[in-house]
């Protein structure tokens, strides 16, 4: 099988990036307010003004050189707006350094309760289903008194 050439090659990518931002501006049209529907976001893509401006994004898209292109299996910060390949040598992972709302969640160690702890909880729920118009800071003193007794027998 004879290799392509790299004027081949970016033509084939040409041709995907066109037919990729195509559909995919359809779907954005049919998926927005309205009673648009994917039909008419083909017709739109199709209009003159629209195959040019998806023309000049698909050529953009296929002149990028994937060797040009900046590798992170090794890892690295990024501090800017970066066109990057991830996932080339295997699985990766891409994390905010800032933002908490956008970073993993930091997984902490719930503390063991004691049995005491354990005992009270039970106590003063029992305590609430008896009694459930009386307030929890007035059942407590109860519960502990019930606690340390169910705990010494």
């Amino acid at each position: 099988m004879a290799k392509k050439s790299k004027a081949g090659k970016k033509t084939l990518f040409r041709a995907f990036y066109t037919q990729l931002m195509r559909h995919a501006f359809a779907l954005g049209v049919s998926a927005g307010p309205g009673p648009t529907t994917y039909a008419d976001g083909l017709r739109i893509a199709d209009s003159p003004l629209a195959k040019s401006a998806i023309a000049l994004a698909a050529n953009e898209a296929a002149e990028r050189n994937i060797e040009d292109t900046p590798q992170l299996a090794m890892g690295g910060i990024v501090t800017q707006p970066t066109y990057a390949l991830i996932g080339e040598a295997g699985p990766e992972a891409v994390i905010p350094l800032t933002s908490p709302f956008m970073a993993p969640p930091i997984v902490r160690n719930k503390r063991k309760r004691s049995k005491y702890s354990k005992e009270l909880g039970r106590q003063l729920k029992m305590l609430k289903k008896k009694h459930p118009r009386t307030a929890i800071t007035k059942l407590m003193k109860r519960a502990h008194s019930a606690t340390r007794k169910a705990m010494r027998g």
